[in-house]
């Protein structure tokens, strides 16, 4: 199945922050007071008994990385790992 590139830029540029909390993963604001927009959260990925995995938002499309297990990439990425599929397009 091919997606439209339209649609994956859209998925990219979606508020990760808000899928994370959906997934029930608690949000914790990085930086002073989260004033430059990032968060980290525990890596759903692997055991972290604390939060590992930051959170950032890089001209309008959202990015993240685990510092624990390196596992990273943007919203596609995350969405792809949390629900156990592989796209191959």
């Amino acid at each position: 199945m091919k997606i439209d590139p339209h649609v994956l830029e859209s998925i990219k540029r979606m508020h990760l922050p808000t899928i994370v909390e959906r997934y029930g993963i608690q949000l914790h604001k990085n930086g002073w007071f989260g004033r430059d927009g990032s968060y980290k959260i525990n890596c759903p990925f692997h055991e972290d008994k604390t939060p590992s995995c930051h959170l950032t938002d890089k001209n309008g499309k959202w990015v993240w990385n685990c510092f624990g297990c390196q596992a990273h990439g943007n919203t596609f990425d995350f969405l792809m790992k949390m629900d156990k599929s592989d796209f191959n397009g």
